[in-house]
């Protein structure tokens, strides 16, 4: 489980395991993979809750570009 300061945004890269599927159903098991993923959170405004996104860190540059907001 992942810790953070009440309140802050932040971000922290590491190690993560991921569980991935053998087969087409549950019963065929899973394959544990090792990632090096960062995870991002930041707290909502008004509400005690944070939301948080994971990328692997292959991942980070080829998916995330910033979103520009429409005026209006």
């Amino acid at each position: 489980m992942l810790f953070f300061p009440s309140g802050q945004s932040g971000s922290k890269t590491f190690a993560a395991k991921r569980y991935l599927p053998r087969g087409g159903t549950e019963k065929e098991g899973v394959t544990v993979k090792e990632v090096n993923s960062t995870y991002f959170w930041t707290p909502l405004v008004g509400i005690d809750f944070s939301v948080g996104v994971v990328v692997p860190v292959s991942h980070a540059e080829e998916q995330l570009t910033s979103l520009k907001i429409p005026a209006g």
